[in-house]
């Protein structure tokens, strides 16, 4: 589900890769989330492939009916073989032409190949692409242009009143979902299967509710036609009782705190042995961690058996984003290694704590521990700790 701000352009980023990897695992990806995000103030949506396009179109659609979808970012993986290579541009070139038939002719589409691509029959093919096959610059220069001429129109109320109280645009977009919504909910599978597509369920909806009974149609409205599942709540008065809590904390309450970690990830001490681990995994409710100070970008591990690969992803986000901006000295910054870094551990279900415990492994390193602490708390919802189970004070 695309959830974005309406009152921000939105640019669209494409990398059509078939890796099997979750696009949190593409580097590339982010980085350009990030730059665009930060130097650009703009919304980013990461999309994979045509079935990511078709199974979002219709957030599309209403991100574009608000006026907010600037342009759209696609990216040509390379391959120096010629038979991935061949793969790679059919790929390219597909996701631009589900996005030209799916969603529309207009919005302008940026591709960034390499300097091999031949794309004069994509071009005339397809209206409004422009291909960028030197440094990024150059496409965050085309960016810079479409942003200076951008402007999303405030739409006036009294155009777009309806019957159902939505006075404007976005208004509209999201009475158009709830009404589909209300009709799935009122009829059975196989008469839904008569229904060709989502508009026509939307429209018949309308048509129902307009036509049924007024001391019906309040009743109606209210049960059938819901908002969104709203995230779920922080409470933020917990969090900050159970820090005030590990403040306090004696040396034995820490040392105590050090066996709940280590055991909830599987593992007990052991006077001759030290650690013995019980289990194969870390379990299903640890994750891996990883943060640069500098810019606050983290990475948090999902899935089975990824929790050592948090530094790695972020070092190669951090990568990229070097790159992308062409800063000199990007030597300097290893592709799997940031010394920047701080690794850590996200424990979610310990004793005497609701709220998920991050163990930060700082190694005695010279750090803003106001700063990191306030924005873990504040943005991520984890209580901070030092290898030493110490709070970051």
């Amino acid at each position: 589900m695309i959830d974005v701000e309406s009152n921000r352009p939105v640019i669209i980023y494409i990398d059509p890769r078939d890796d099997g990897l979750h696009r949190d695992m593409h580097p590339q990806g982010k980085a350009w989330e990030y730059l665009l995000q930060k130097d650009y103030q703009c919304e980013v949506v990461i999309l994979e492939s045509e079935w990511d396009i078709r199974e979002n179109a219709r957030q599309i659609k209403k991100i574009k009916q608000l006026g907010c979808l600037l342009l759209v970012l696609v990216q040509k993986d390379h391959s120096p073989y010629p038979d991935s290579e061949e793969h790679h541009r059919e790929c390219f070139e597909n996701v631009i032409r589900i996005f030209r038939r799916t969603i529309d002719e207009i919005t302008p589409v940026y591709g960034i190949v390499d300097r091999e691509y031949p794309g004069q029959t994509l071009i005339k093919d397809l209206p409004n692409i422009q291909l960028f096959t030197g440094r990024e610059s150059e496409v965050f220069a085309a960016i810079r242009k479409q942003l200076s001429g951008f402007r999303i129109t405030p739409q006036s109320p009294e155009v777009h009143r309806n019957p159902f109280g939505a006075e404007t645009l976005e208004d509209v977009a999201l009475t158009m979902n709830h009404l589909e919504i209300a009709y799935q909910q009122t009829h059975t599978e196989d008469e839904m299967l008569a229904i060709p597509c989502s508009n026509e369920a939307i429209a018949l909806q309308a048509i129902r509710m307009r036509i049924i009974p007024s001391e019906f149609f309040s009743d109606e409205f209210d049960k059938t036609l819901r908002l969104p599942p709203s995230k779920e709540e922080i409470d933020q008065a917990q969090l900050l009782q159970e820090f005030d809590k590990l403040r306090q904390y004696s040396l034995k309450d820490r040392e105590k705190l050090k066996d709940a970690l280590l055991q909830s990830t599987g593992r007990v001490r052991s006077e001759r042995d030290g650690i013995l681990a019980t289990r194969a995994t870390l379990g299903d409710h640890i994750s891996g961690f990883a943060i640069d100070p500098l810019t606050l970008l983290y990475y948090e591990t999902r899935g089975f058996g990824a929790h050592q690969i948090a530094a790695s992803q972020l070092s190669d986000q951090l990568f990229w984003i070097e790159e992308l901006r062409a800063r000199p000295g990007i030597s300097d910054i290893s592709w799997y290694h940031n010394p920047r870094i701080i690794q850590g551990m996200i424990y979610r279900e310990i004793n005497d704590f609701q709220t998920p415990i991050l163990q930060l492994f700082l190694k005695k390193r010279s750090v803003n521990f106001e700063k990191l602490t306030f924005f873990i708390m504040e943005k991520l919802h984890y209580l901070v700790i030092d290898e030493d189970t110490k709070t970051l004070d």
